[in-house]
């Protein structure tokens, strides 16, 4: 149940207009998305044994860019690793009482991460 509603909790932060705009933003400035015209798109691309890294790299690194300077576009990066994220959480939380406190560390934890990353790396390694 927890876990639907955080996956609800996350659709509304998809729909909202800060990240709709942030999304629009972004694809007018950067060619690469011009091919991915929908999340699902971005989804397919960014799954596990998709070989296009190049074009994973690149739109990996102009979303981690963008997060640098704006904290809207961060629920579409949270949602491209979502199974990741909520395979951590179901790992760790049989381990803990207050479930919510550990997904709001997750994501914190993640957040912090993903806008840290240092941008000379390549995102996949």
């Amino acid at each position: 149940m927890l876990e639907r509603q955080l996956r609800q909790d996350l659709d509304r932060a998809l729909e909202s207009r800060e990240t709709k705009e942030a999304v629009e933003r972004i694809r007018r400035q950067h060619a690469v998305f011009d091919g991915y015209p929908t999340l699902d798109d971005l989804r397919n691309l960014l799954r596990a044994g998709n070989p296009s890294y190049g074009e994973k790299d690149e739109i990996l690194r102009t979303l981690l860019v963008d997060l640098r300077a704006s904290d809207a576009i961060f629920p579409i990066v949270q949602d491209l690793f979502w199974d990741s994220l909520l395979r951590l959480f179901r790992a760790r939380s049989r381990f803990v009482a207050d479930r919510e406190e550990l997904w709001s560390r997750l994501v914190w934890e993640f957040f912090q991460v993903a806008r840290g990353h240092d941008l000379d790396r390549r995102p996949r390694k």
